[in-house]
């Protein structure tokens, strides 16, 4: 194994805050500050390459982040590890990500091409509708955050481009409850529906359910 190890330069962390440190969308910082999401990634990509991430921290001296990586990374054909697919396996498919968060709509671009698939993405609807203009017959998958700027809400942007092509499936996301939702643009049930915060596990397992 190779370590690669990385200080961070704070007053350290608690046991009770390293417990949640890995989580997607756990952050100590104030709203609007960040997402959580960087740590979350780091972990999943380390996982992928058959790694792992050690924390040592102190309160009041600093924290240390040590990444573990095989020396060698090649896979046995065929083999799988932690019930997840290693990068490439899946046949290649072409997806459009809507969402206007650039650290979450990167980390999510991210995820989905190291596993394989062909990934587009746009900050809003009138962004995603020119690329759906160029990429139309190629698309098979939009992801989309439900509420956007630009006057389009996701659901509105799926069910224009469904009308245009019956076969694009469409998977929705939102990080807001079902109270605040108003139901006009609520998903419909035969819409795929992610609540934020969701794991990069939940996101891939629905990905590839829609894709049959």
């Amino acid at each position: 194994m190779r370590v690669c190890p990385f200080a961070i330069p704070v007053s350290g962390m608690s046991p009770e805050l390293i417990e949640h440190i890995f989580e997607p969308f756990f952050t100590t910082k104030e709203t609007g500050k960040g997402t959580g999401l960087g740590l979350a990634a780091v972990y999943g990509i380390v996982r992928q390459h058959r790694g792992f991430v050690s924390i040592d921290s102190t309160l009041g001296i600093g924290t240390t982040f040590s990444v573990y990586l095989p020396l060698s990374t090649r896979y046995v054909r065929g083999e799988k590890h932690d019930g997840e697919d290693s990068a490439g396996s899946v046949p290649e498919h072409t997806l459009m990500v809507v969402e206007d968060e650039d650290i979450l709509r990167d980390t999510i671009v991210e995820l989905l091409a190291h596993h394989g698939y062909r990934v587009l993405a746009a900050s809003d609807g009138p962004s995603a509708l020119a690329l759906w203009k160029h990429h139309a017959s190629q698309i098979e998958l939009m992801i989309s955050d439900m509420m956007m700027p630009g006057g389009i809400s996701g659901q509105q942007l799926g069910e224009q481009l469904v009308q245009e092509r019956p076969a694009l499936r469409v998977i929705l996301m939102s990080g807001y409850s079902d109270e605040i939702l108003d139901h006009e643009v609520h998903p419909r049930d035969s819409i795929p529906f992610l609540a934020k915060p969701f794991s990069y596990q939940v996101l891939l397992e629905t990905v590839r359910h829609c894709l049959g």
